[in-house]
C-alpha cells in the first residue's frame, strides 16, 4: 500500500515538473529583443529571436 505522505510527495514532484516543461515552453516561444553597447558605443549589438508560431509538442496536444 502507497502511504499517503509519500502519494503526496509524487503528486508535488508531478506538478513541479508540469510547470517547468510549461515554463520552458513559454520561454521558448518568447519574441525577444536586445541591444548592447559597449566601450562608449564603438561595440553595438543588436539581437533578436523571431519568436516560435509553433511547438513540437503541438501536435501532441491536439491529438489529445
Amino acid at each position: 500500500m502507497v502511504d499517503l505522505s509519500e502519494m503526496a510527495g509524487l503528486s508535488l514532484e508531478a506538478s513541479l515538473s508540469l510547470f517547468i516543461v510549461v515554463l520552458a515552453v513559454k520561454l521558448y516561444k518568447c519574441k525577444l529583443s536586445t541591444i548592447s553597447s559597449c566601450f562608449g558605443d564603438k561595440l553595438h549589438i543588436e539581437t533578436s529571436n523571431p519568436g516560435a508560431s509553433s511547438t513540437p509538442m503541438d501536435g501532441v496536444i491536439n491529438q489529445l
